[in-house]
């Protein structure tokens, strides 16, 4: 008998945005382990690569800055250029942890949140979407920070 859980994503191409580390890499790890193949897309390259490098052959780094409209354009067109096609988007980015209560937080920080949770999933998606429709359909995911 099989496993319905390890080939649930099967052959399903992944862009997790946000995927160093943390949420971001447990999903693009639980991903990998249901069949599916990742892009994990972060500011942060170094932890990315490494993170795909334990992997495997199934998955792929690249660098992106989800608040740069180029940048954005750039991850979501290479993983369709890696694989092919695009099946789903995990929007999982998030500006560096603070410890500041929303009393506390000044309003750069607080802009930073917002650029990293709100327009960075909005850029994400805007070059995903058309992508995953093609693709007979498939999932946009976002997660939250706890300011945004």
């Amino acid at each position: 008998m099989t496993d319905p859980v390890k080939n649930r994503l099967q052959d399903n191409v992944i862009l997790i945005a946000g995927a160093a580390s943390g949420i971001g890499a447990a999903i693009a790890r639980r991903c990998v382990a249901e069949g599916a193949k990742v892009v994990c897309a972060d500011y942060d390259l170094e932890p990315a690569t490494k993170l795909t490098e334990a992997l495997g052959p199934s998955a792929f780094a690249c660098q992106c800055d989800v608040t740069n409209i180029d940048s954005a354009r750039s991850a979501v067109d290479f993983a369709a250029k890696k694989f092919g096609r695009l099946d789903g988007l995990v929007h999982n980015a998030a500006a560096p942890s603070t410890s500041a209560t929303v009393v506390d937080l000044d309003e750069s920080a607080w802009r930073h949140e917002i650029d990293v949770g709100l327009t960075g999933a909005f850029l994400m998606s805007k070059f995903a979407v058309p992508l995953i429709a093609a693709s007979s359909g498939g999932s946009v995911v976002f997660i939250g920070s706890q300011f945004g």
